[in-house]
């Protein structure tokens, strides 16, 4: 979520609540990307360390449950530590658009379109309540309603929705730095991450190493191509 400049969730229309499980773990990257991976990873470690030592007799459920409670108390403590900027209102899913797919397939009543949209974003609201546990909730403008023409060849009247606006969004992105550029940008970043970790590691990791200085001059050399 840190390297990314525009994370798309698509939640499709005809199938709401098949995504609440993927909206906990995106809540847990964003979180992850707010604090960075030394702070998080040492209290996940403390959070570990401190279910191994209840009692093992209880069931999976209490676990977990007990999992949420260390978790939201991680959240508070980093909360209090000088972050509590980052959890004030939305501004944690500006990088974030959540895009309602599928509209085109939703059975339309005799109320008509608009109807059946605020009823979808209604319950994608209900959703965002249930699933995110520790982040304010999206605001409206963070989130869009699509349909794609291609998947609607025999209508006679098309619903696209807010495609355009997602079309503005990914062309505003491109303006600023070419997809190539970005994803070049994002290898090299992972292969110097990796380099950190592997020299921080008793392990040899020789062939892996050579793998990687590949894998980045590689990249290097792409992008002189792409900016000639």
């Amino acid at each position: 979520y840190t390297m990314s400049d525009l994370t798309l969730f698509f939640v499709p229309a005809t199938q709401l609540n098949m995504v609440s499980n993927q909206l906990a773990f995106l809540e847990l990257s964003v979180i992850y990307g707010l604090h960075g991976k030394a702070q998080m990873e040492s209290q996940v470690k403390t959070i570990y360390s401190t279910l191994q030592q209840k009692d093992k007799s209880k069931g999976m459920l209490s676990t977990l449950n007990d999992f949420t409670r260390q978790l939201q108390y991680l959240v508070n403590q980093l909360h209090t530590n000088g972050t509590e900027s980052l959890y004030r209102g939305t501004a944690v899913w500006n990088k974030t658009v959540f895009v309602i797919s599928k509209m085109d397939l939703v059975e339309v009543t005799q109320d008509g379109r608009k109807r059946k949209v605020r009823e979808q974003y209604f319950e994608l609201g209900r959703l965002f309540g249930k699933s995110f546990r520790f982040l304010e909730c999206p605001t409206f403008d963070q989130c869009i309603a699509i349909g794609l023409p291609e998947h609607q060849p025999n209508s006679t009247r098309q619903y696209t929705g807010d495609l355009e606006i997602l079309m503005q969004k990914l062309v505003k992105k491109d303006s600023q730095a070419s997809y190539i550029q970005r994803l070049e940008a994002a290898i090299q970043s992972m292969c110097r991450e990796l380099r950190q970790v592997m020299d921080n590691s008793w392990q040899p990791y020789v062939p892996a190493r050579n793998t990687i200085k590949k894998i980045e001059e590689d990249s290097i050399n792409r992008l002189k191509t792409v900016n000639k």
